[in-house]
């Protein structure tokens, strides 16, 4: 479905991807992984054609990316950022509805079609008690939920998630991923999401590519690339990975400073 060749894309005052090329098929469930400053972000915005590329290209179920009319392209990805600041006190349930205009007329109102996919995508994310709520007057996490919604509310076959739960707690986090692996599975959605919870992402992502300076140097299934020899040249830090008894061959990660010295555990 999403195929990059030979991408160099990044900034007036600096070049951030060198040279990536990825194939991600459709219906797969994949994480974007690296250390800060790695060019995941860059990956995400290039991939949805929000940067544009300066070399290579990035083609959309065998078409290139930029030939692709901006609408068109909003009824085939949607792309859920880390943050979001909001200046104006919308209701939630506006901006969930804002995804829904891809879909609309020109300066068309609001179909019941359209309020039955808010509704449903809001309900999916249990945020639907905050519809009256303004975006300005809810916390880190459920704004990140309700811009989430937005995106399910978009009916993408493709979904981009950029850190998007990155303010929420442990529960809302697993709530909202779980989610995410069932419109996987069960509606074949395509889920490209960048993650800093290495963790989080062993459990739901069945494909790992991690990158670092720009490039990718790992790329495959999660069991394959999981290992302590590429995160610790990911990360730079000494890891261990294990798995999980009873949780069908799950691998958890265990980051540790290369010194202890001065580190002690909780009293």
């Amino acid at each position: 479905m999403i195929h990059v060749e030979h991408v160099h894309c990044g900034y007036p005052d600096r070049k951030v991807l060198h040279d990536v090329s990825l194939t991600i098929g459709s219906g797969e469930f994949v994480g974007i992984l690296g250390p800060n400053g790695s060019g995941k972000t860059t990956l995400i915005l290039a991939l949805s054609g929000v940067l544009p590329i300066t070399a290579g290209c990035i083609h959309l179920d065998g078409r290139p990316l930029t030939m692709i009319p901006h609408r068109e392209r909003a009824r085939l990805i949607a792309v859920v950022p880390q943050d979001v600041h909001v200046p104006y006190p919308f209701s939630c349930w506006d901006v969930v509805a804002m995804g829904r205009y891809p879909h609309q007329r020109r300066g068309g109102q609001e179909t019941p079609k359209d309020e039955a996919a808010v509704r449903q995508a809001m309900e999916r994310t249990d945020t639907l008690d905050l519809a009256e709520r303004p975006i300005t007057g809810v916390s880190g996490g459920e704004r990140q939920r309700v811009f989430v919604a937005k995106a399910l509310a978009q009916d993408t076959p493709v979904l981009l998630l950029d850190e998007a739960v990155s303010a929420m707690d442990v529960h809302r986090k697993l709530q909202i991923f779980s989610l995410l692996k069932t419109l996987q599975e069960k509606e074949g959605r395509t889920v490209v999401a960048v993650l800093h919870d290495v963790n989080t992402a062993a459990v739901f992502c069945r494909r790992l590519v991690f990158v670092k300076g720009g490039r990718i140097v790992a790329d495959g299934p999660t069991r394959e690339v999981l290992t302590p020899d590429i995160l610790e040249d990911v990360y730079e830090t000494p890891a261990s990975v294990y798995r999980v008894p009873g949780r069908d061959g799950v691998q958890q990660v265990f980051f540790a400073p290369s010194r202890w010295d001065g580190v002690s555990g909780g009293g």
